[in-house]
């Protein structure tokens, strides 16, 4: 009978097996007039609410034949960038991807929270009578790496990464920023640079647009740059030519196409994890053949298929949703697939 929770209702398909509704501003209310906080502490709860619009939380839970899925609604941060599609653009093998939107305001908005959250609990823990000791953490960070996080790191937009690789050998990986200001994203290699060259087991040979790192004695490197107008790092197998210009991207993979139709077209990915070369990377160590426990719980993860998360923004809500792929498992019907499949 309550037009809220009724409402709710409406996104939850029919097929649910589960589905949960949260009343925020009830929970809110008996936070701050539960007396367990601080005046500081508060506050601190006060702002972080501010940051939502006010609305309720619904979540439900799917079960297919090949696939688990849990997705929910919720207000949205107010000013809330869409999601980023940055997973899209990377290697087509890679198995595992992330990204997220507007890293650098996320960023400065929780820098600024556990700055005060830190001073907060040092005031709670003083003796009476005694100030609290000053203490700067993001102070402390500059001074050992030279970076301000505050200052040196607003130039971020989109943030993304990924990995990719069967065997040890050719393991490799990139995190990629989009930079809002590449000059401002250039001086922060910079530093960056500086700060790792005085690292005597490091050694730093300068690039365009950034420097290339190498650790005597490991099999494999790093290079860092600003190009494009993306900050990249990338490092083992891969370079950051094929962060740039991948001969294929996720978009074009049958692997990842497949995930991204399960999460449904109304959402951006923001995570894929493909859990076939994960397994064989495990195998290829020639370790877990023979580790018992593994070969007890094989079975089931290799009816492990892949994960994908996404969202979408509308208005001032979100949804996001999140899948797990499921297969039969080689040679059976009767072993982990079975289990994890109704």
């Amino acid at each position: 009978d309550d037009s809220e929770a009724s409402s709710e209702r409406e996104d939850v398909p029919e097929n649910s097996i589960l589905s949960a509704y949260v009343d925020t501003q009830a929970v809110i209310d008996l936070v701050e007039s539960s007396g367990e906080l601080t005046g500081a502490q508060l506050r601190q709860f006060e702002e972080q609410v501010a940051q939502y619009s006010e609305g309720t939380i619904s979540a439900w839970g799917v079960v297919a034949d090949d696939a688990i899925s849990l997705a929910g609604s919720a207000p949205a941060p107010t000013d809330a960038a869409g999601p980023s599609d940055l997973v899209t653009t990377f290697p087509s093998d890679a198995w595992f991807a992330f990204a997220a939107s507007d890293f650098g305001s996320q960023l400065e908005a929780s820098l600024a929270q556990f700055e005060e959250g830190f001073k907060a609990g040092f005031q709670s823990t003083a003796p009476p009578g005694f100030p609290a000791p000053e203490v700067d953490p993001l102070a402390e960070i500059e001074r050992a790496t030279g970076i301000d996080l505050e200052r040196d790191l607003s130039w971020i937009g989109d943030v993304g990464g990924f990995v990719r690789g069967s065997g040890i050998f050719d393991l490799g990986g990139a995190l990629v920023a989009e930079a809002t200001d590449e000059g401002a994203a250039t001086d922060t290699v910079d530093r960056l640079g500086d700060a790792l060259g005085r690292e005597r087991s490091v050694q730093i040979s300068p690039t365009d647009g950034g420097f290339d790192v190498t650790i005597p004695g490991a099999p494999v490197g790093a290079q860092v740059a600003v190009q494009d107008g993306r900050f990249i790092a990338a490092a083992g197998d891969v370079t950051i030519d094929e962060v740039l210009s991948p001969d294929e991207t996720l978009e074009d993979s049958d692997r990842f196409s497949t995930a991204r139709d399960a999460l449904g077209d109304d959402l951006t990915p923001s995570f894929f994890l493909d859990f076939v070369p994960v397994l064989e990377l495990i195998e290829s160590t020639g370790q877990a053949t023979s580790d018992p426990e593994y070969q007890a719980a094989k079975p089931y993860l290799d009816a492990l298929d892949y994960v994908v998360a996404g969202s979408q923004l509308d208005g001032d809500r979100t949804t996001a949703g999140l899948v797990l792929g499921v297969k039969e498992g080689e040679g059976s019907t009767d072993t982990a697939a079975a289990a994890l499949t109704p």
